[in-house]
């Protein structure tokens, strides 16, 4: 297996597993809001930057996973598709 493809995959699981801190911190507050809230109603800075933080950590590392893609010179994958077949006509931009 190409280093730049494992590098993909490396950036494709870490997308999913900040989707899912991010889910995971969003049931955590549905859960109990009071426990995440200050006295004047705010969340405390702790549950913002955990909900914020892991969302747009999940939008960053997806941008990085399409530029490994690219750059693998991968195809789209399906949504059951762990790693798609090379894209035909085009190579690694890196080797």
């Amino acid at each position: 297996m190409d280093s730049n493809v494992l590098v993909w995959l490396f950036f494709r699981i870490l997308r999913w597993g900040c989707w899912g801190a991010f889910l995971l911190v969003s049931g955590l507050y549905i859960s109990n809001p009071s426990a995440h809230l200050n006295s004047f109603g705010h969340l405390t800075p702790w549950m913002e930057m955990l909900m914020f933080g892991t969302s747009l950590a999940a939008v960053m590392v997806g941008l990085i996973e399409l530029a490994m893609r690219d750059r693998a010179g991968l195809t789209q994958p399906k949504f059951t598709q762990l790693i798609p077949p090379k894209a035909e006509g085009r190579t690694a931009l890196v080797r």
